[in-house]
C-alpha cells in the first residue's frame, strides 16, 4: 500500500489520465487510498463491469463485491442488489419508462 503523501502526488501527476478503464479499476479498486478523482474513477469502474456503479458501492463489504465482480468472481449486480444494500436508509428509487 502506498501512503498519503504517494497518493497525493499520483493524483496531482493525472497518471490515469488516457489509461484503459480496467488498468485502472485493476490499480485503484485495490489501493486503499484515493489516487485520482473520484469521478474519473468511479467512471472507470463502470466502464470496466459495464453498469452503473453507485457511491455507496465503494464503502465497507460493497467494495468486496465490487472487487469480486471486477475479477468474475461474481456476477453483475443487478438494481435489486444494488438498492438492497441501501434498504435500510429509506431510500426510494424512482424509473421513468
Amino acid at each position: 500500500m502506498i501512503t498519503e503523501e504517494e497518493a497525493i502526488k499520483l493524483g496531482e501527476s493525472g497518471w490515469w489520465k488516457g489509461l484503459p478503464a480496467d488498468v485502472i479499476t485493476g490499480f485503484q479498486l485495490f489501493e486503499r487510498k484515493l489516487c485520482m478523482d473520484f469521478g474519473d474513477f468511479q467512471g472507470a469502474v463502470e466502464e470496466s463491469l459495464g453498469r452503473p456503479v453507485w457511491t455507496h458501492e465503494f464503502a465497507g463489504a460493497s467494495v468486496d463485491a465490487l472487487r469480486d465482480e471486477f475479477l468474475g468472481k461474481s456476477p453483475k449486480r443487478s438494481l435489486a442488489d444494488i438498492t438492497a444494500l441501501v434498504s435500510a436508509q429509506r431510500i426510494v428509487v424512482v424509473t421513468r419508462d
